[in-house]
């Protein structure tokens, strides 16, 4: 990976005037990305029975399976009765979980994206294959899964390789939230410093007044800010250096 750089830019629309604003970046939780694909991985086509009866004699495993009967009433009675009867069952179990593996793979594909990790910032990496998603069996290696979900988090569509992005996550719970942050669309924020900004590039149809306005504070006198304004004869834009 290469080294971070010195600069990071967001790119926003008119609504970026919040960050200055509010000193806030907007944090998006993975089920809001604008690319379905992201964080969607291939899965693997095959579970073989021997992984099966594995999963079935982890106590791990059990446990949430037990609650998870609990909770949906599938089943009423301790721990220790339900294990009872998935050893004297497993084998048809095993045999069920290995039919239906594909079915459930494809429904995780589309809804496993509960992820989180702290900062630092992770560079992205432009491929043509979705991450490869193994099975119960092989997540149980915890190098293995951290492997993945590194891989998860940081790999995109090469469609998107103009962009060259960075990224950072986020723990939700460590953000404002909905409700702290009187977002009435649901959005999170992560608190920033007025010194986390250092340049500010604004676009042919910005609102400058509002900019200056803002950059007049003592807080921002030491952001240098750049203006973009259309090439006289090319299609791309000229940036020059100041607000008018």
């Amino acid at each position: 990976m290469k080294a971070l750089p010195k600069t990071l830019y967001k790119y926003c629309d008119s609504r970026g005037i919040d960050i200055l604003l509010n000193r806030r970046l907007k944090v998006t939780p993975f089920n809001k990305f604008n690319d379905p694909f992201e964080l969607a991985p291939r899965m693997r086509t095959d579970f073989p029975l021997h992984d099966a009866h594995l999963m079935l004699s982890e106590a791990d495993f059990l446990l949430s399976l037990y609650r998870i009967s609990v909770q949906k009433g599938d089943f009423v009675g301790s721990f220790d009765e339900f294990r009872k009867i998935v050893r004297e069952w497993e084998d048809v179990l095993a045999a069920r979980a290995v039919e239906d593996y594909p079915r459930e793979a494809a429904k995780f594909r589309m809804s496993h994206m509960e992820l989180f990790a702290k900062p630092p910032v992770y560079q992205v990496e432009y491929k043509q294959e979705c991450v490869l998603m193994g099975h119960w069996g092989d997540l149980r290696d915890v190098p293995y899964r951290s492997e993945i979900i590194n891989a998860l988090i940081r790999t995109k569509s090469p469609d998107w390789l103009y962009e060259r992005e960075w990224r950072q996550l986020h723990v939700l719970s460590e953000c404002l939230s909905p409700t702290d942050s009187q977002s009435p669309t649901g959005d999170y924020y992560k608190v920033i410093s007025p010194s986390a900004a250092s340049e500010v590039i604004t676009g042919c149809r910005c609102d400058i007044a509002k900019i200056n306005e803002l950059l007049s504070a003592p807080e921002f006198q030491h952001i240098k800010c750049r203006q973009a304004r259309l090439h006289d004869t090319d299609f791309k834009l000229v940036l020059e250096d100041g607000l008018n």
